[in-house]
């Protein structure tokens, strides 16, 4: 039996500092504090870090990695939990042959947080 979890945004940017693709399950506040940092660290302010009850919740981020324009996104779109796993829908979207974007470096990446789980988790890229 399938059930889609509800989430919430935290942030949503084509601006980190992950050069490499990647993916996390944050559920402690060191942990957060770190990736939120390092999310930001190319900013000339990191802003402040949003709360979060660890106690009932979870942050998952996406990040794509460097790009060499504008053009791509990725969105945490659905989170469903099985018997086994929460599965998490990533949607990637790439630049377009002949779009005009900025020409400009990107790092595109999406927080959000949903209910603390402790079963394993799938993420699943489209």
């Amino acid at each position: 039996m399938e059930k889609t979890i509800s989430l919430e945004e935290i942030s949503k940017g084509a601006h980190s500092a992950h050069n490499e693709r990647t993916h996390y399950k944050i559920s402690d506040n060191v942990t957060w504090n770190k990736v939120w940092t390092k999310t930001f660290a190319n900013c000339s302010s990191i802003p402040a870090v949003p709360s979060v009850d660890f106690s009932t919740e979870m942050v998952l981020a996406v990040y794509m990695g460097a790009k060499s324009s504008g053009g791509y996104n990725i969105t945490i779109e659905k989170i469903v939990e099985t018997e086994e796993r929460l599965e998490i829908l990533v949607k990637e979207v790439n630049r377009k042959p002949g779009m005009m974007t900025t020409m400009a470096i990107t790092k595109p990446y999406h927080i959000v947080k949903t209910a603390k789980s402790n079963k394993e988790l799938l993420f699943k890229y489209t």
